[in-house]
């Protein structure tokens, strides 16, 4: 039993569907996975505005672009939250998708009130790495490395 958390990348389809081209999910003891489905149909299929958006929002994701057949999307998703206790999504769009192809409940992270990423101070760390007079010595973060 572990936590879970899925995400993905999406373009438009017809009449403005969401289509999973690459979808993540990783659980609370460090296993992930990483999938890149293949169109559900042909990209003459989408219309032009779609296409532009798509090529424009993107990211590098292409309608072309797959391994796993899209037919094969909720078979991978039942089977990745198969022994979740929690399932975590990001954004209520993306959540309300998932919810939709497992029927079980997906918690928006994005809702529980947590600080937003780029809010988030981090102290500066600070390493170099020299070389001493010493051939046989390297110093790293200020240490000797043997």
């Amino acid at each position: 039993m572990s936590l879970i958390v899925i995400s993905f990348t999406f373009l438009e389809g017809l009449d403005n569907e969401i289509v999973v081209k690459e979808l993540a999910v990783a659980d609370s003891h460090i296993n992930s996975l990483g999938i890149s489905f293949k169109r559900p149909y042909g990209g003459e299929e989408v219309p032009m505005f779609n296409a532009r958006m798509n090529q424009a929002i993107g990211r590098g994701c292409n309608w072309n672009d797959g391994d796993v057949p899209y037919s094969e999307l909720e078979n991978v998703l039942h089977r990745e939250v198969s022994f979740a206790v929690a399932i975590y999504c990001f954004e209520p769009q993306k959540t309300n998708f998932i919810i939709g192809r497992i029927d079980r409940t997906v918690i928006d992270i994005t809702q529980l009130g947590c600080t937003e990423l780029a809010g988030i101070i981090l102290p500066a760390i600070s390493c170099t790495l020299h070389v001493t007079t010493s051939p046989y010595m390297v110093v790293h973060c200020e240490q000797p490395i043997p």
